[in-house]
C-alpha cells in the first residue's frame, strides 16, 4: 500500500484512541503502521521516502520530487513524539491528570500537574532491540506528583500478562491488550520497571499472487513485520498460475509453517547495545535464508510471504481458485458453493486484459503505473 494510506490509518487509530483511551488495539494499529509502513518507507542511504511498501521482490529506491506520500511521509516523521504517550484531558487549570504510556522508544515528556508540581516522565529503552523499559519520574516544584499513569500491556507479548515493578517490588501483572493503571502520589526517583517478550506469530496469505497449490505465509515478531531474505540458490522458480503470481520465491521445507517459534531463532549480535544491530532470525537447516524486520530491508531481495510447508490437516480451500478469477477473503464455503459465488460475469478477470508482469523489478527501475478495469473494481498493474 501507499504511505499516505498509512498516514491515514495511523491518525484515524490515533483519534479512536483518544476516544477510547483503554482499548489497546487502537495503539497496536498506530504501532504496526509506523514500523511496517512509515519507517520501512524510509531510504537510509539519501533524503528520500518511498511510495509504496513492496512486499516481494525489491524495495522501490524512493523519491524526492515531491510527491503526495513524501507530503505525508514528512508529516508522520515530524509527528512521531506525538504518538509514544497521550494524556486525559488536561483541567481548566492545564493539569495532567492522566498519562498513557502507548508505544514503547527512548523519550522524555514533560507535564503540570495539580498542586503545582512540575513532572518529567523519561523511558529508557531500546525496544525493539531489547525488551527492557524503565519508566523514571523526575518531580520538581512540589514534594510530589499526583496523577495516575497507565502502562499499556500489548496484545503482541508472549506472555499472559505484563509484569510491572514499582521501585524494583512487584506491583501489577497487566492483562495482555489492556492498560494497567497506576494512581499514587508519584515523587522524585520513583520508577516503573518490565520487560516486554514478543511472540512470533504465522499469517496465512489469500490473495492474486497466490503460487497455485503452495501456502505462503507473513510472520510478525510482535508489532514488527518480518521479510525472508537469501541467497542466489535460496530462490525457486514455479510455473505462474496467474498474471498475478510471483514466479520466484523462497520455500522453506519441513517446518510446521504456523508454528514459527519452533524454526526461527533470533541472532544475537555480539556485545550489547553495539551499533548496527538488527532484527535477525535464522531458519534451522537453511543457512541460505535469513529474516529479518522488513523496515531493515533496503537493497536486498526479499519476500514478506515465503511459501512455507502447511501445517497438518485438510486444506479447507482445497488449493487454487481457477485461473483468472478473484480471491476472496471471507472464510472458507464449501467448495461447490464457493465456486458458483464467483463464476458471475461481474467478478471475472480477463488475463489478457493484464499486462505480464516481471516478477522481479530491479531496484533503479520506476515502473509506470496503469490500472486495469473490469466490471464493478479496478486493479494496479506495473509495467
Amino acid at each position: 500500500g501507499e504511505l499516505c494510506g498509512s498516514m491515514f490509518w495511523l491518525l484515524l487509530n490515533q483519534r479512536f484512541h483518544f476516544l477510547d483511551p483503554d482499548n489497546e488495539a487502537y495503539v497496536a494499529e498506530m504501532e504496526r503502521s509506523l514500523y511496517n509502513v512509515g519507517f520501512a518507507n524510509q531510504v537510509p542511504d539519501g533524503p528520500r521516502i518511498r511510495y509504496f511498501a513492496r512486499l516481494h521482490g525489491y524495495k522501490q529506491p524512493g523519491y524526492a520530487i515531491g510527491t503526495c506520500c513524501e507530503g505525508q511521509g514528512t508529516r508522520m516523521y515530524g509527528m512521531l513524539p506525538e504518538f509514544i504517550y497521550s494524556s486525559a484531558p488536561p483541567t481548566a487549570a492545564g493539569t495532567v491528570l492522566g498519562v498513557y504510556v502507548d508505544l514503547f522508544a527512548a523519550s522524555t515528556f514533560g507535564f503540570n500537574t495539580s498542586g503545582d508540581a512540575q513532572v518529567v516522565l523519561t523511558q529508557r529503552t531500546r525496544f525493539p532491540y531489547d525488551g527492557k523499559v524503565t519508566l523514571t519520574m523526575s518531580v520538581s516544584r512540589a514534594p510530589t506528583a499526583a496523577f495516575a499513569l497507565y502502562v499499556r500491556s500489548p496484545g503482541w507479548l508472549d506472555a499472559p500478562c505484563l509484569d510491572v515493578a514499582l521501585n524494583n517490588v512487584r506491583a501489577q501483572c497487566i492483562v495482555r491488550g489492556s492498560y494497567g493503571r497506576f494512581a499514587r502520589q508519584w515523587a522524585h526517583g520513583d520508577a516503573l520497571t518490565f520487560e516486554l517478550s514478543p511472540r512470533l506469530t504465522a499469517h496465512e496469505y489469500r490473495g492474486l499472487s497466490q503460487i497455485r497449490g503452495q501456502a505462503r505465509f507473513a510472520y510478525m515478531y510482535g508489532p514488527i513485520l518480518l521479510a525472508a531474505t537469501g541467497q542466489e540458490g535460496a530462490w525457486e522458480y514455479f510455473p505462474p498460475s496467474s498474471p498475478f503470481s510471483n514466479q520466484h520465491c523462497i520455500k522453506i521445507r519441513g517446518v510446521d509453517a504456523t508454528a514459527p517459534q519452533l524454526w526461527l531463532d533470533r541472532v544475537r549480535n555480539a556485545g550489547n547495545g553495539s551499533a548496527g544491530e538488527t532484527l535477525r532470525f535464522r531458519v534451522e537447516g537453511r543457512p541460505d535464508v535469513v529474516f529479518l524486520s522488513y523496515f531493515e530491508v533496503n537493497r536486498e531481495r526479499f519476500t514478506v510471504y515465503p511459501i512455507v510447508a502447511r501445517a497438518p490437516g485438510p486444506d479447507p480451500w482445497q488449493g487454487q481458485p481457477p485461473r483468472g478469477r478473484r480471491w476472496t477473503d471471507d472464510p472458507p464455503q464449501p467448495r461447490a458453493q464457493w465456486s458458483a459465488g464467483l463464476a458471475s460475469p461481474s467478478k471475472e478477470i480477463d488475463p489478457r486484459l493484464v499486462p505480464r508482469v516481471p516478477d522481479d523489478s530491479l531496484l533503479q527501475h520506476t515502473p509506470d503505473w496503469h490500472v486495469a478495469q473490469r466490471a464493478d473494481y479496478s486493479f494496479a498493474v506495473a509495467v
